[in-house]
């Protein structure tokens, strides 16, 4: 996801307040949801989910045919609350960019430096020449990277915009950028005579209902366009109403239609990945979405996400760190709730859908967790019973709600309690998910003896064929475990940070990110190295009875090892998968770990490399598990 926000330096903060009207707007009309063809069961699974799943909430607003059908907030957010829009402000400003259209005070073809003729460098460049205001719009200005906006009181945001190299063509390469919409904050005003706020009260904040709008302001005094803009969910439910109705409100057409039409449709691509709602296309400061929508969003998980095919407006503020995986919670369960026809009442499923909506409470862990030791599984593969550990995060008992899961591997000489027993496991999780680092997930703890998590060159233990094909299996049967690969993920330590290493290349298509800790990964040239008595104690049973030298390094072995397999394995492969390896400088395994570091870097494969002082011991694994949860988090429900 790309990061829609400016680290800001210090400036004064200026807010431009809208003139209200004198009469109080009135609410939107309310229904309830099944005579709208909605099921309040559904939304109930949906604000739950979004509690359990999503850190966190402030509010949430369903319109179906033009009507709010549900609506809660977490304490202590409140229906008047005015709330940051962070980059859904940008919408808003684009919006504005239609009604000085459809005036006549510009065309979208215009260039930019028409109305910025005192702030142009002394060589305007072709590209800057040629940068019109449908650059600005679809974020395709040309710029590699993004202008400054913000700096001490005497810069000019324009002029630093203007001033910044622009090395593509105008219009062929998509770079998100904030002050792009600063820019068209400043053209507004140049052709009105208005900052931005004041100029969008009479046409859209006014007619909407939209009271007491806040925009903050630049020392040059524009508003900021980007971001900004504070309001409140009912208010980002109402412009999301305008536009699924293109443009027109209470039977009168505020804005052309076919304005409303092209702003969001989409005109410049930015990525190709079909589960991601951030490559799906962009338009004029807004998004398109997966299903057939479109939405404007910003920063911490504020959304307006706007479905012509259901008919409906979703509005979300929030203040979270994963906003594709809050999208993820409205596709899987939101969907699912609408009809086409009206469907019969049913108070006992409003009631209790009130009863929830009403006892929701920001960033609150909910219930506590519950840890499962030694569950038992007969394997067929293994022809014997095996074991595994499981932690349960707080609130999945007494919830519908499905968990990515991360399957966390023990080391040699270790089972399927020792992440309990001897690294502090439950309370370490418990704690990182608390804080939210990480979301609430399901942790799996196989035992897998001493085996190193492979199949043996003899083939009587088929260990990673049990992991796959049962073990994985009997977990998405048993809990309610998400089984997209972007919800699924590996960490282990020595020999379990080799399992999670050799698991993720050999099944990519399982696995979006592995946390490999002291990851039990030697060179060919150690392995040679290795006495026979510590080899056969350590590797005999897995890979044979060898004796010194070149006689280890066999087909087999290389098929299992994980310095063999990186440079054999396609880089755009290797690319999909988030990788991490963490290693003590006081570890006997560091030089094989370093190896690793060395081959993603020679391959160019992004990736995480932490050293950090410590050993081979629990002390640093201990605190190392809250950093693994917190980057899988990262990759739970992004779909990358």
């Amino acid at each position: 996801m790309m990061m829609r926000y400016l680290f800001l330096t210090i400036f004064t903060l200026h807010l431009s307040t809208a003139l209200n009207s004198t009469a109080l707007a009135q609410p939107l009309p309310r229904a309830t949801p099944e005579s709208q063809g909605v099921a309040s069961a559904q939304i109930q699974k949906f604000i739950e989910a979004a509690d359990q799943s999503i850190n966190t909430l402030h509010s949430f607003m369903l319109i179906r045919h033009g009507k709010v059908v549900a609506e809660c907030w977490w304490q202590p957010q409140t229906p008047t609350t005015p709330h940051v829009m962070h980059s859904l402000s940008k919408s808003f400003t684009s919006t504005a960019i239609g009604f000085a259209v459809s005036e006549g005070r510009l065309s979208v073809d215009d260039p930019v430096i028409k109305f910025f003729p005192d702030h142009l460098p002394a060589e305007v460049s072709p590209n800057l020449k040629a940068m019109r205001v449908k650059d600005l719009l679809t974020m395709s200005t040309g710029h590699e990277t993004e202008p400054r906006l913000i700096g001490g009181p005497e810069d000019s945001g324009i002029r630093m915009f203007l001033a910044h190299p622009v090395p593509h063509k105008p219009g062929t390469h998509f770079k998100y950028n904030t002050p792009a919409t600063y820019m068209l904050s400043a053209i507004v005003q140049k052709v009105s005579g208005e900052k931005l706020i004041d100029y969008l009260t009479p046409r859209l904040f006014k007619p909407l209902g939209i009271e007491n709008p806040a925009w903050s302001t630049s020392a040059e005094g524009i508003n900021y366009g980007g971001f900004g803009l504070m309001i409140t969910t009912e208010d980002i439910a109402r412009f999301g109403l305008f536009a699924l109705n293109e443009g027109q409100w209470n039977g009168q057409q505020l804005l052309p239609a076919a304005w409303i039409r092209e702003a969001t449709s989409k005109h410049v691509s930015n990525g190709s990945n079909p589960q991601s709602d951030w490559e799906q296309g962009y338009g004029y400061q807004f998004w398109r979405c997966r299903h057939g929508a479109f939405r404007g969003d910003g920063k911490d998980g504020q959304f307006c996400i706007v479905l012509p095919e259901q008919d409906a407006v979703i509005a979300i503020t929030a203040h979270t760190s994963n906003m594709q995986a809050e999208l993820n919670v409205v596709w899987d369960q939101l969907l699912a709730a609408f009809h086409e026809a009206p469907l019969a009442e049913d108070p006992a499923a409003q009631a209790r859908l009130k009863e929830v909506s009403s006892k929701l409470v920001a960033g609150q862990p909910k219930g506590t967790s519950k840890l499962l030791l030694s569950q038992k599984i007969q394997s067929d593969i293994l022809k014997k019973e095996m074991k595994y550990s499981i932690y349960l995060p707080a609130g999945y008992e007494g919830s519908t709600t499905s968990y990515p899961v991360l399957y966390l591997l023990h080391g040699f000489g270790d089972d399927e309690t020792s992440w309990q027993l001897k690294g502090n496991m439950q309370p370490l999780a418990d704690a990182t998910i608390a804080t939210r680092r990480a979301l609430p997930m399901i942790i799996v703890m196989p035992d897998a003896e001493k085996r190193y998590y492979m199949n043996s060159v003899m083939g009587e233990y088929m260990y990673e064929d049990y992991f796959i094909k049962e073990l994985m299996p009997h977990i998405e049967k048993t809990y309610r475990v998400k089984t997209d690969r972007a919800d699924r993920a590996l960490s282990g330590l020595s020999m379990g940070g080799y399992g999670s290493l050799l698991y993720a290349l050999h099944h990519p298509e399982l696995f979006a990110s592995c946390y490999a800790m002291s990851a039990g990964v030697r060179s060919d040239e150690e392995m040679r190295a290795i006495p026979f008595a510590e080899f056969k104690k350590r590797y005999v049973p897995s890979v044979g009875d060898l004796e010194e030298g070149d006689e280890r390094i066999t087909e087999f072995y290389n098929r299992n090892s994980v310095l063999y397999l990186l440079p054999k394995t396609p880089v755009e492969q290797l690319k999909q998968t988030r990788w991490f390896i963490d290693c003590g400088d006081d570890d006997f395994l560091y030089k094989g770990n370093s190896l690793l570091h060395i081959t993603f870097s020679d391959l160019k494969v992004p990736h995480e490399y932490r050293v950090r002082d410590g050993g081979h011991n629990w002390k640093y694994w201990q605190r190392s598990l809250p950093d693994a949860l917190e980057f899988v988090s990262e990759s739970f429900s992004k779909g990358k």
